[in-house]
């Protein structure tokens, strides 16, 4: 997807020459077409020198026009790094989006498939009725042609199409797609399916109008007559699909543009392009192009609501060699003038004479996702721009080789069509309709003409600027001595007077020659885009003074820097045939990391002379550009309120000069912009290991509501809450309802000397990282805190407990201070395999994880030469913080036997080969080695710990799944086993009787997830990841909005798919049924190294069912429950493997033991004897269950 960015026509070098170049804001010029012929001379540029257009990203803060406009004058003013005279235009490259619901049309001129029925709109006649005789007549004229309609080429400019569908163009180029919008040779429609600046399968439904082949087998209400025949107006034409947006109220400039020189380079005859926006310097020289060189261009005139935003033609449609597409009804009625309901554009009078009418609404419309179905909801411009677009390429086919291959073939089209049309009432032939143009298309009657190539007059070339200001001698009071930025300005303005509903009222046809004499409508359309227009710094300047409002003077050109007297170390280059010399500077780089003060341990070890020069951390986290006070970035908002006391504490500005100085607040345990600097700080850690393990950027789980009318919704949520001082209680919790973290804090109890400290659990690195931990885990894996086992929330827990532990064990200076104490023994080290210790105390959340792994010399862990002390057997422990803490001991086991056996060496050389430490002080090159590889192994744990997660079933997780996940995760970076890695795992997981179910043998190699069993099955799947385009730039963007619109786009995708493609057995391999409703979650990338150093990128596919089941077998018509089953794709992303899918991780939906398991745990007593009081709360209302980690929490912390 594009980025922000200035287009810049540059003269001096052919459309390649200043390729690769860097200009001053660091951005590199990338080249979009070259412009034949010239333009007139500017000053210093000579008239024959070659101009292209380039395109290079905008600096930072380029985001409303009026910005962008300041940005592109900027770059011309101070030269771009290039020879000033090589400059000839810079506009923005805008994103051309529109709010609210005229951004649905309008200037997309689009109008997607919602049907218009109903007064005042006309229903035709049947299926099809647009083809007929009384009407468009294109049937017949496409019968006429026959097949020597195949000698055209028509490029289809849309948002692409479905390629499932049967009524796709008989003869569509695919060889020749192309999509400007990914960057790709792939057409394919990836729109959204939903949102409100969207209109999914617009192109499917154009391209079906334009050169839809065989209606035989489809369905459509009406139904189709039998031997109706193609649905397309000219279906023998060879049409090339090229995709310029991504819905038709979100496309650039720059790919519009590209996408018109695009059909002039490989020789097309005609343009149908059914979107359209605001006025191009680009557009203008790419149409000037294409017009020259014999192409025809249609263009949709545009949509509006009641007028809003614009009722007059959008762009290109405006430009004078466009063929404009209006509207106009199945009964002869304009499509114009309805009064609310979408409708046509129109006018202004100087454009009708290049525009003509097309049937709509109401016209035969190719549902995306539905091969076989043709809906009758076609309406907007959109759908009559492909009837005109197909009546000028069968007249082509019939007359076009009569003509010179130039201007000449596209006026003598036209003319054709216009002399042949339809004509409203009595009006004679050649009378202008200020609202049809030239009358109604009559495909037919239009192979009857042919006029001589001497009565043919060239259209003069089209500007992007309205003939009032090209003519006026100045708009702004005063003359701009810079006539580029004089028509920069002018293009400016005509943007603003289309896009600003006062500027069109206030001048009728700012096209019109005759406005120029109109003062008072210039006057007051230049107030009106000054007062209302939001136009930018240099052009509200112009106005201002135009005006006489005392406007600021834009600013002033920079003055020449004065001759260096330094040698010359790299001017680079010169420009070839400039003689001019690039200049070059040094690249500031920005910082990427922020470092901010912590606890590294608890807050009361500062009051501890021996542990108060360990207890505080220096953490590196991600670096964001617009911090917030609060802090609040990307990813978190920290809200400091305090319900219980009515305080709302000031936010911390962490962006502060003071505070960038000193890492931060100083940490204090009285101060509460410390504690959002802990929280934050943290909590951005957390994520950064996730993002680091996964590979992409981490999401928060969606915010799902009801309306009043019980329907639900879902909310992009970009920021998790983090309220450090929510509660006055025991307790800290992730809220799913809010979206939230909430910590609490509370009188510390014991000694007279505790009691009169307060415990934060906002302080604790371990409850920050444990809650945030349960907030992203809940991002990847929803379904995971759904209590269908004694794992299910257990694992929740213990993930939770891993990740704080062991990013806890990634503190250097923490670690060597506890190997110095404990003489390199980190079985001993109570102090990290302790969660908060202080917090374990006073919250209890600590005492099953000491029990599990031990508090000292008789832990399990101990070396003793003996066999190891049993461990504690999970199936004897149903409590969730017991059961999970068995988890994390078997994984801190792992550990440390990997650890032990890693720095074994180190040891033997140290004490000269026996092995055993002798008494004193261990040397600090051995303890900086010792803890070197602690950090490591515990760095490798921790993100394949996080990794696994993408190997885990979607629904109902078990330890025994986690166990296969993390052995296969680590596989799948690491091939060679020889540092024991996936034995340790589980060697600890089968001592404490945690086995996966379906493995014979509990082996590395045994315990590996696999594919199917039939890969000769999946090859339709392969075709589809091949053209299927995950974008990953947008999986990495800093906007997480487009991370999830990019992850959702293609989960859509794929669930049309699998909708398609899947047979009975295939989905029965994946754990799914067919007579269910199949859900795709997400399809997102997965990004990883090996150890050999190698980047592979592989696709997890998350999809899940759901059916209703009884309660009690023996009363089928009793209350029910929710089953869930599905499965989690690791698809190749190296195509030629011999099957896609590498790893089908089901659950399946017909596993009837599995159901009556989960039946027996929910109601059959085991929910509660794991959760105790709380277990209520899962059989109790929404909001109960909206927040189950706060009610086991609160249970917890009562014992």
């Amino acid at each position: 997807m594009p980025r922000p960015a200035i287009l810049i026509k540059l003269a001096g070098a052919p459309e390649q020459g200043f390729a690769g170049l860097r200009l001053d804001t660091g951005a590199r010029l990338t080249p979009l077409f070259g412009v034949p012929g010239g333009d007139p001379a500017l000053a210093g540029v000579a008239p024959g020198r070659p101009r292209a257009w380039f395109r290079a990203e905008a600096p930072e803060g380029f985001m409303t026009p009026a910005a962008a406009w300041d940005a592109a004058h900027a770059a011309v003013r101070d030269g771009l790094g290039v020879a000033d005279a090589a400059v000839l235009a810079a506009e923005p490259d805008l994103e051309q989006v529109w709010p609210g619901e005229p951004a649905r049309a309008a200037f997309g001129a689009a109008g997607g498939p919602e049907g218009q029925k109903g007064a005042p709109f006309d229903l035709g006649p049947g299926f099809g009725w647009h083809l007929d005789d009384a009407h468009s007549g294109l049937r017949a004229a496409r019968e006429a042609v026959g097949a020597a309609g195949a000698g055209i080429t028509i490029v289809h400019l849309d948002t692409g199409y479905d390629p499932a569908h049967r009524a796709l163009p008989r003869n569509l180029d695919t060889a020749r797609a192309r999509n400007f919008v990914e960057g790709t040779n792939s057409a394919v429609d990836m729109a959204p399916a939903s949102g409100v600046l969207t209109n999914r399968g617009h192109g499917t439904g154009t391209i079906g109008l334009l050169a839809g082949g065989d209606t035989r087998g489809l369905r459509s209400d009406p139904a189709i007559p039998n031997g109706f025949g193609p649905l397309g107006g000219a279906p023998e034409a060879r049409v090339v699909p090229v995709r310029i947006a991504n819905s038709v109220v979100h496309f650039w400039t720059s790919t519009v543009a590209r996408g018109i020189d695009y059909a002039r380079r490989i020789g097309a005859d005609v343009v149908s392009m059914s979107m359209g926006g605001l006025p191009s310097a680009s557009w203008a020289d790419a149409v000037n192009a294409a017009y020259e060189a014999g192409v025809l261009i249609v263009c949709a005139a545009g949509n509006s609501f009641n007028g809003l935003p614009t009722s007059l033609i959008v762009y290109p449609a405006r430009f004078n060699r466009v063929l404009a597409a209006c509207g106009v009804m199945a009964k002869g009625n304009p499509y114009h003038g309805l009064g609310g309901p979408m409708e046509g554009c129109a006018g202004p009078m100087s454009k009708m004479r290049t525009a003509m009418a097309a049937y709509t609404p109401n016209a035969p419309w190719a549902r995306i996702g539905s091969p076989d179905v043709i809906d009758m909801d076609g309406a907007g411009t959109s759908a009559a721009t492909p009837q005109l677009a197909a009546a000028a390429a069968l007249w082509l086919a019939r007359h076009g080789d009569k003509y010179q291959r130039s201007w000449q073939r596209v006026e003598a089209a036209r003319s054709a069509l216009y002399h042949s049309a339809g004509r409203a009432g009595d009006a004679p032939d050649g009378t202008v309709d200020p609202l049809l143009g030239r009358g109604l298309l009559r495909a037919r009657a239009a192979l009857d003409m042919r006029p001589s190539a001497a009565s043919l007059t060239r259209t003069a070339p089209d500007s992007a600027s309205h003939a009032f200001l090209r003519l006026a001698t100045s708009a702004f009071g005063a003359a701009e001595p810079d006539p580029r930025r004089l028509a920069m300005l002018r293009l400016e303005l005509s943007q603003l007077a289309l896009a600003t509903p006062a500027a069109a009222r206030a001048l009728a046809d700012p096209d019109d020659p005759a406005a120029v004499g109109d003062a008072l409508g210039r006057r007051r359309l230049l107030e009106a885009i000054l007062d209302e227009g939001h136009p930018s710094a240099a052009l509200r300047a112009g106005l201002g003074a135009a005006l006489g409002r005392g406007a600021l003077q834009p600013p002033k050109p920079r003055p020449p820097a004065p001759p260096s007297t330094a040698p010359e170390t790299s001017s680079g280059p010169g420009v070839p045939g400039s003689g001019a010399k690039i200049p070059r500077r040094i690249v500031e780089r920005k910082p990427t990391k922020r470092r901010l003060r912590i606890f590294a341990t608890d807050p009361g070890d500062s009051r501890s002379l021996r542990r108060s020069f360990v207890n505080v951390a220096t953490v590196e986290i991600p670096w964001e550009e617009k911090l917030e006070p609060g802090p609040v970035g990307e990813y978190l908002e920290v809200i400091d309120i305090d319900p219980a006391s009515g305080v709302a504490y000031p936010p911390v500005d962490l962006d502060a000069g003071a505070l960038l100085a000193q890492d931060g607040i100083a940490p204090s345990e009285g101060n509460p912009n410390f504690h959002q600097q802990m929280v934050y700080a943290v909590a951005m850690r957390t994520i950064r290991n996730f993002e680091l393990a996964l590979g992409r950027r981490a999401l928060w789980a969606d915010h799902n509501w009801r309306d009043d009318k019980g329907a639900w919704h879902t909310d992009f949520v970009r920021r998790l809450r983090i309220y450090p001082h929510a509660l006055r209680e025991r307790n800290a919790y992730y809220s799913p309802e809010r979206v939230a973290l909430l910590f609490g804090y509370f009188a510390e109890t014991g000694s007279a000397s505790q009691s009169r400290n307060t415990v934060f659990s906002c302080l604790s690195h371990d409850i920050v990282a444990h809650e945030t931990t349960h907030a992203l885990l809940d991002g990847l894996h929803r379904r995971f805190k759904e209590p269908t086992s004694p794992d299910a929330f257990a694992f929740h827990e213990a993930f939770a407990d891993i990740v704080a532990i062991f990013q806890h064990f990634t503190f250097p200076e923490l670690l060597r201070y506890e190997l110095r104490r404990l003489r390199g023994d980190l079985t001993r080290a109570s102090i990290l395999s302790d969660l908060a210790r202080q917090f374990g105390q006073a919250l209890h959340n600590g005492r099953a994880l000491r029990q599990a792994i031990g508090d000292g010399p008789a832990g399990v862990f101990e070396d003793t030469g003996e066999a190891p002390a049993p461990a504690e057997n999970y199936m004897d422990v149903s409590e969730p913080h017991r059961r999970g803490a068995i988890l994390v001991a078997a994984i801190f086991e792992a550990f440390l036997a990997i650890f032990n056996r890693r720095t074994e060496d180190l040891l033997r050389l140290a004490t000269s080969g026996t092995g055993v430490l002798g008494p004193g002080a261990l040397p600090p090159d051995l303890i900086e080695r010792l803890a070197r590889e602690a950090v490591h192994v515990a760095q490798r744990i921790l993100t394949s710990a996080i990794r696994a997660l993408d190997y885990m079933p979607p629904v109902d997780p078990t330890f025994g799944d986690y166990l296969r996940a993390i052995v296969t995760a680590d596989a799948e970076v690491s091939a060679d086993s020889e540092s024991g890695f996936r034995v340790a795992f589980a060697e600890a997981f089968a001592r404490r009787g945690i086995y996966p179910s379906d493995v014979p043998i509990v082996s590395p190699d045994g315990l590996l997830w696999q594919g199917p069993a039939e890969p000769e099955r999946w090859k339709g799947l392969r075709l589809f990841l091949r053209r299927a385009k995950v974008n990953l730039p947008d999986y990495n963007a800093r906007d997480r909005s487009i991370v999830r619109r990019a992850a959702e786009r293609a989960a859509v995708d794929l669930h049309d798919w699998l909708v398609r493609s899947l047979d009975a057995e295939m989905a029965r391999s994946l754990g799914l049924d067919l007579a269910l409703k199949i859900e795709v979650h997400s399809l997102r990338p997965a990004q990883r190294v090996t150890a050999d150093g190698e980047t592979r990128t592989d696709l997890v596919a998350v999809i899940t069912q759901k059916k209703r089941l009884p309660r009690d077998p023996a009363d089928p018509d009793g209350p029910s429950f929710t089953f869930r089953g599905g499965c989690v794709l690791i698809l190749d992303r190296e195509y030629d493997a011999d099957c896609p899918i590498r790893y089908a991780i089901s659950r399946p939906i017909f596993n009837e033991s599995r159901a009556r398991r989960v039946r027996e745990y929910q109601f059959g007593g085991g929910v509660t004897d794991a959760y105790g009081d709380a277990a209520t709360a899962f059989e109790g209302g929404a909001r109960s269950r909206a927040e189950p980690f706060a009610l086991v929490h609160a249970e917890l912390g009562r014992e």
